[in-house]
């Protein structure tokens, strides 16, 4: 998995979804933010063939 990271830390949701599907991951847990932009790519580009079995997400709530 380290080839595809950058060195800034940066990652888009292209960058996510190729890594996703070229380690053919079942599952993948993201950050609510991650999956925000892996949705936005695939709208972008008509959807997916690959699907994942579970996405695990989390975080924590912005009010209280």
């Amino acid at each position: 998995m380290q080839d595809w990271y950058n060195r800034h830390g940066r990652k888009t949701g292209e960058d996510i979804w190729m890594a996703i599907c070229k380690e053919k991951c079942t599952s993948a847990n993201c950050r609510q933010i991650d999956v925000e932009s892996v949705v936005k790519y695939l709208d972008s580009i008509g959807g997916s063939d690959y699907k994942l079995k579970t996405l695990m997400t989390g975080g924590q709530p912005v009010t209280q």
